[in-house]
């Protein structure tokens, strides 16, 4: 074979990978998929999960060609981890048991203490917010630390030669997996070593001192990586303000994969009819990912007359649709949400696929700039119009770009509350009446913009600056 027809030798690190069904292994999982079915080798090293209950789609099994190398966690992790989810269980029961029997309960009498000042509240609220916070960190730290140490241990019972890959990608998050890639590039195993981030390592919303250490840690791998890739041009803008060095930085969207569950091969929900339905499948990030801006143009059209309130339907599918229903019952709408709870990805698309409006959200702040979900590609297969909502202080955010880039719909950012929010009652009235009258919503996408998007030619993006690299 001449040295022009060689594969490349790639080695993946993503802690999370396929057939894991969560967001963060999408990305690496759609990234080695495409690499090998350009021809190169590859080899990826994730973690070993400790329950299944969900997979990817069925085309990922096309990755059973490349050699999937799976670490445990120790069993002194897992261990600890059976003890804390056993103890959030029962809180869990004992806080239902509580809720309950709430009415066979004594209930203090009222006394004539003064009560504390609002202040007083908030400050305690803010202190066990900050708390909470630190737990998580720690937690993430612990989870990242005892995978990094199995993967050194694994790495000492194997015999790998200097620069056996011609490319090493770890993409973040969470920690381990660039960890593992700084300590593998330390061990000389791969000629290049690209630092891969999905999201961002240092948000304003983590604990000060948790910064601290990030901020050190990130540092450390982008002077030891050869290349830096990020989802967008503010996040690849805002690692490097914070970083001294030089080095060379490569936006890599993320992306939708058109050999994913198309609206052929799926079953949609039979909603009830004359009535807009709103969905939304995901976290909300605690509340950062906010939707009041939807619920409140909704209740201001119900007020004027122009939308009635039992003809408007907000499906949610995931963890957090306590948030959700206290974000709608600030505008007296809860009663309009419909909670799934967690459920399958196939469940997921089939809701996403089934609403006449998908609603996507995140933020963009003049410190965490470039926060571009992949939800908005995940939601661009189902060919239903998005709302996106970007909170923070800072306006056109690139999701904002983004939707008028491909004509998927319409954004409301905070930062241009005066306009947009106008812009969005009316958006949603247009497509209210449209539905009432036609049974679906009016959709025109730029579809030739769109496959800018495709996984295929994002990895041929990539695949082009490594390319660039390695000659240089």
């Amino acid at each position: 074979m001449s040295k022009k027809n060689q594969k490349t030798k790639i080695l993946l690190v993503s802690y999370l990978f396929a057939p894991n069904n969560s967001i963060g292994a999408v990305r690496p999982s759609k990234f080695a998929k495409y690499l090998i079915r350009q021809g190169h080798d590859v080899t990826v090293l994730c973690v070993a999960p400790l329950k299944l209950t969900d997979t990817l789609s069925p085309n990922m099994l096309e990755l059973n060609s490349a050699d999937t190398i799976c670490i445990s966690h120790s069993n002194l992790y897992k261990f600890f981890l059976k003890i804390l989810n056993g103890c959030i269980n029962f809180k869990k029961k004992l806080s239902l048991l509580i809720k309950f029997n709430g009415t066979s309960i004594k209930q203090p009498k009222k006394t004539s203490i003064k009560q504390p000042k609002e202040t007083s509240k908030s400050s305690t609220q803010g202190n066990i917010s900050l708390a909470k916070n630190y737990i998580y960190f720690i937690l993430s730290i612990i989870e990242s630390f005892d995978w990094y140490m199995q993967v050194r241990k694994w790495f000492k019972t194997k015999k790998v030669n200097s620069q056996h890959y011609d490319l090493m990608l770890s993409s973040y998050g969470p920690l381990s997996s660039h960890w593992v890639g700084n300590f593998l590039n330390t061990q000389g195993i791969s000629k290049l070593w690209f630092a891969d981030f999905r999201d961002p390592m240092l948000l304003d919303s983590k604990p000060y001192y948790a910064r601290k250490f990030l901020s050190k840690w990130q540092n450390d791998i982008l002077r030891n990586a050869s290349a830096l890739t990020t989802v967008s041009e503010g996040m690849k803008n805002q690692i490097l303000s914070t970083y001294e060095g030089e080095i060379n930085a490569c936006v890599i969207s993320n992306g939708y994969d058109n050999e994913d569950i198309t609206l052929d091969s799926i079953t949609k929900i039979e909603f009830t009819g004359g009535k807009l339905h709103f969905g939304y499948t995901g976290t909300l990030y605690g509340g950062r990912r906010n939707l009041k801006p939807i619920f409140n143009a909704l209740r201001e059209l119900i007020n004027e007359g122009y939308i009635s309130s039992d003809k408007v339907c907000f499906h949610y599918a995931g963890t957090e649709g306590s948030i959700l229903k206290n974000q709608a019952a600030a505008f007296s709408l809860e009663s309009n949400v419909v909670d799934y709870g967690l459920v399958s990805r196939v469940k997921a698309q089939e809701i996403q696929f089934s609403c006449n409006l998908l609603v996507v959200a995140t933020w963009n702040n003049y410190n965490e700039r470039g926060v571009l979900t992949g939800k908005i590609f995940d939601y661009m297969r189902a060919n239903v119009p998005i709302i996106a909502l970007i909170a923070g202080d800072t306006a056109d955010s690139e999701l904002s770009q983004l939707v008028k880039q491909t004509n998927v719909g319409i954004s409301y950012e905070e930062a241009n509350d005066n306009k947009d929010f106008y812009n969005l009652k009316k958006y949603i009235l247009n497509q209210y009446n449209f539905v009432i009258e036609n049974k679906k919503a009016l959709h025109k996408p730029d579809t030739k913009t769109m496959m800018n998007y495709e996984y295929n030619k994002l990895v041929e993006k990539l695949v082009g600056f490594y390319n660039f690299l390695r000659r240089s």
